[in-house]
């Protein structure tokens, strides 16, 4: 004889039911109490796009490379995260601004803006640049990163 299950409003159903509903509310709650700073000030958002890379026409020619990075900060607030190139990079003689393989990149509050980061490299095509390229936002302050990644393009 077969044995009988509970009906959809037996006690036993209800009660599974209550507490899958109570472990996801508070599943959620903590997710969210997790994102939301504990110092009440608003944060921002950081993140990269893929790098742009070209050749140099410079004598001895060299591969050089951007990446935009778009900061989104409330009034007031002043954001960073820092970045690194997994590439070996050098500052070119070529003049312009050139950044390092590593540092801080930091937004000032009011609003969205970008700020591209500059990179060259020696010894490697742009095909060789493209396969091996990741350059990394990491450490945020003030700020969520919302895509930390760069790869070339």
């Amino acid at each position: 004889m077969p044995s009988a299950l509970p009906g959809p409003t037996s006690p036993s159903r209800m009660g599974r039911l209550a507490a899958v509903t109570t472990a996801l509310a508070l599943a959620t709650a903590g997710a969210t109490q997790a994102a939301t700073p504990t110092n009440g000030i608003a944060q921002g958002t950081l993140k990269i796009d893929n790098c742009h890379i070209q050749r140099s026409g410079a004598a001895g020619g060299f591969t050089w490379f951007y990446c935009g990075v778009v900061g989104d900060a409330p009034a007031n607030v002043n954001i960073s995260a820092s970045y690194r190139v997994n590439l070996k990079t050098f500052k070119p003689s070529t003049g312009g601004t050139w950044d390092k393989g590593s540092g801080t990149i930091r937004f000032t509050g009011g609003g969205e803006s970008l700020e591209n980061l500059k990179f060259a490299v020696r010894n490697l095509s742009k095909a060789q640049v493209k396969s091996k390229l990741r350059v990394t936002l990491s450490n945020a302050s003030g700020a969520t990163i919302t895509r930390g990644t760069a790869t070339g393009s």
